[in-house]
């Protein structure tokens, strides 16, 4: 073996060890991970070199890098999916520490700090017309990805997803996972480039300022409201990641996250319905 062989090897092998030290802590702190390390192993083989896949897979790094590799991974086993991009939202992390498996298909966007909605202004910068986005939290069997992207791709004309939340009178109903529309996505986002160009409509209708667009979570709420209907749930498997609940990690358990949720979807959803997107629900 050369030496510049086994100078590879060697650091690899240091990220492997990194990843997984981090790993354990975000992923398996209160026990093995039920799916987690069946998935990871299974997906730990080289992923095909080349893809003709007409969707392009976008992944945020902030609170969670350590989930990062494993969704990497699960993208570039999913035949739909031709590029990933990595959105890194976190100046202090390093991407490639984070990363077992180098690939040309892979394309790292340095950013400054920013939240979820960072995913939408990157997929406008981009030719794709198709896009899949998944926060840092969650996990999908490829074969379970592959099916949720060919079910878009028959019926793409409202944003598509595994989970979602409804709003009744007095609050939310959290983690809807029945077939059918849902007034908000999480967690999971499928879309398209004209969803995306509306979501940017919406942005500058509701008249935020670049502060904040930066820092209001609303990435989820907008996107929503971006098709021809409601947004769509097709029930698919997912892994959690076990860290998805921690107070100090998860973004939704933040005090007064929920507040302003309500009023945004309500601006939303006139702004959708007076440019003629969709019909009214009444």
């Amino acid at each position: 073996m050369s030496t510049r062989r086994r100078l590879a090897r060697a650091t690899d092998v240091r990220r492997q060890i990194a990843w997984r030290r981090e790993a354990s802590e975000h992923e398996i702190k209160r026990g093995r991970h039920k799916g987690f390390w069946p998935l990871y192993l299974r997906l730990s083989g080289r992923p095909p070199a080349q893809s003709a896949g007409d969707f392009a897979a976008i992944l945020l790094v902030h609170e969670r890098p350590a989930t990062l590799d494993l969704q990497v991974r699960i993208a570039l086993h999913t035949p739909s999916i031709g590029m990933v991009h990595i959105s890194n939202n976190n100046p202090a992390v390093d991407v490639a520490e984070y990363l077992t498996i180098a690939s040309r298909r892979v394309v790292v966007h340095e950013e400054f700090d920013w939240n979820q909605t960072r995913r939408y202004l990157l997929a406008g910068d981009l030719r794709d017309q198709r896009f899949v986005s998944l926060d840092d939290d969650i996990y999908l069997d490829p074969r379970h990805l592959e099916q949720l992207l060919g079910q878009f791709r028959r019926e793409d004309a409202v944003p598509t997803g595994v989970t979602g939340q409804n709003r009744i009178a007095d609050g939310w109903i959290n983690e809807v996972v029945e077939e059918g529309p849902v007034d908000i996505l999480n967690r999971l986002y499928v879309f398209s480039a004209e969803h995306v160009r509306r979501f940017h409509v919406l942005l500058d209708e509701l008249g935020w300022s670049s502060d904040q667009r930066r820092t209001n979570f609303a990435d989820d709420v907008l996107i929503s409201a971006t098709g021809d209907g409601p947004a769509r749930i097709v029930p698919t498997p997912w892994i959690d990641c076990t860290s998805h609940n921690r107070k100090e990690i998860s973004t939704f358990r933040r005090t007064g996250f929920h507040d302003p949720r309500g009023p945004w979807l309500e601006q939303a959803r006139e702004i959708q319905l007076r440019r003629g997107w969709a019909a009214s629900r009444d």
